[in-house]
C-alpha cells in the first residue's frame, strides 16, 4: 500500500522473486508499454481461441483477405514493432512493408476490422520510438 508520500504509485507490479515493480504517472513511456503489453497479451489469447475453435469446429468462419493498411509510425523500431506484434497474434500476418503502408494476410473480418482501428499502432506511436 503506498504511503501519503507515495501518491504517484499507480501500478504495482509483483515479480516471481517477490519484488515490486512500480509505474508512477510520470513515467508516462513505462504506462504506454504496461498498456501495449497487456494489451498485446490479451489480443494473443483472444485470437487464439477463436483460431482453435474455427480449426477445432466443423463450421469455418474464416474468409481470409489480405489488406493493405496505412501506416502512421516512421522510424524503424515503430515498424519493427508493429510488424512483428500483428505477425505473432494468432490469424493475422505482415506480409509487405513499404514506408507508409503494409500488407496484412487476416483469417477473418474480425481481424481486418481490428487492423483498420489501428489501435496497436496507436499505442505503439505513443511510446515515440
Amino acid at each position: 500500500r503506498a504511503g501519503p508520500k507515495d501518491r504517484s504509485s499507480r501500478l504495482l507490479i509483483r515479480l516471481e522473486d517477490g519484488r515490486e515493480l512500480r509505474l508512477r504517472e510520470t513515467g508516462t513511456k513505462q504506462r504506454a508499454w504496461a498498456k501495449l503489453i497487456v494489451m498485446f497479451h490479451y489480443e494473443l489469447i483472444v485470437s487464439s481461441i477463436q483460431v482453435a475453435w474455427d480449426v477445432l469446429t466443423p463450421r469455418h468462419r474464416a474468409r481470409p483477405a489480405i489488406i493493405d493498411v496505412p501506416l502512421d509510425v516512421k522510424s524503424d523500431a515503430g515498424i519493427l514493432l508493429v510488424t512483428n506484434l500483428i505477425t505473432l497474434t494468432p490469424g493475422t500476418l505482415t506480409t509487405n512493408v513499404n514506408d507508409d503502408h503494409f500488407m496484412v494476410h487476416a483469417l477473418s473480418k474480425e481481424g481486418i476490422d481490428e487492423m483498420r482501428e489501428g489501435e496497436m499502432e496507436r499505442r505503439i506511436l505513443r511510446l515515440k520510438v
